[in-house]
């Protein structure tokens, strides 16, 4: 049952414009964002659901070396802003922020603060569709597979900073951050039949259309082609 659930999950991947996000971080100021689907288990099965959206973006603020503890310290701002569509969801929140890191982190340094105010490593995004994450930036200690009273609400943004420590001296080599992800928990749309799952949001590229958006694309895929047909008949 597990590895249909990983093929199925890798059909449902291949269906959404998913890509492998890694960051490589170089130096102070760096940013970047990630925009993120959502996927729920439906009867068992790992689902891209329409509307549940979301977006992270990270800015390094930090990378020095501490003799004094013998690690270099990774410090970041992280901003989430849930850009899921209120009108499929009556209620969705991003309750946990989750990546990888090459070199390992050694520990967390200071934690983190403000909306997100615990960071956790090893930790499991929820649902069939779910996996491990290094780390876990969220609202509720030490968790990143349950609710928080501090989850970013549907329209809402929340914020965090947070510094990771490694190992040594690698202030002059790559940091590479990937296998990115977030939690979404209390999940609730009565036109999907969805009521109080949570579920995982892996990046999108490009980042997911407004309805609007998507029609006014809609249209002009529909110019584009009709002209294509038009200059193969010529």
């Amino acid at each position: 049952m597990k590895t249909l659930k990983l093929a199925i999950l890798a059909l449902v991947l291949l269906a959404t414009p998913a890509f492998a996000t890694s960051v490589t971080v170089t130096g102070v100021g760096q940013q970047w964002t990630n925009y993120y689907n959502g996927i729920v288990d439906v009867s068992g099965v790992p689902t891209a659901l329409a509307g549940l959206n979301a977006q992270v973006q990270f800015r390094v603020t930090g990378l020095v070396y501490d003799s004094g503890i013998g690690k270099t310290l990774l410090s970041m701002d992280i901003v989430v802003k849930n850009t899921t569509d209120s009108t499929i969801w009556q209620n969705a929140t991003v309750s946990g922020i989750g990546f990888n890191t090459d070199p390992n982190v050694a520990r967390v340094g200071s934690g983190a603060s403000g909306d997100y105010g615990f960071v956790a490593l090893n930790q499991n995004l929820p649902t069939g569709a779910g996996f491990v994450v290094e780390v876990c930036v969220a609202g509720r200690l030490n968790k990143c597979n349950g609710p928080a009273s501090n989850a970013t609400q549907i329209g809402q943004v929340g914020a965090a900073s947070v510094v990771l420590a490694f190992r040594g001296d690698i202030t002059g080599q790559p940091i590479t951050l990937d296998n990115f992800g977030i939690r979404y928990a209390d999940l609730f749309s009565a036109s999907l039949g969805v009521n109080g799952m949570p579920g995982i949001g892996v990046p999108v590229t490009p980042p997911i259309p407004e309805p609007a958006s998507a029609a006014v694309f809609g249209i002009g895929a529909l110019i584009v082609g009709a002209a294509l047909r038009r200059m193969r008949a010529i």
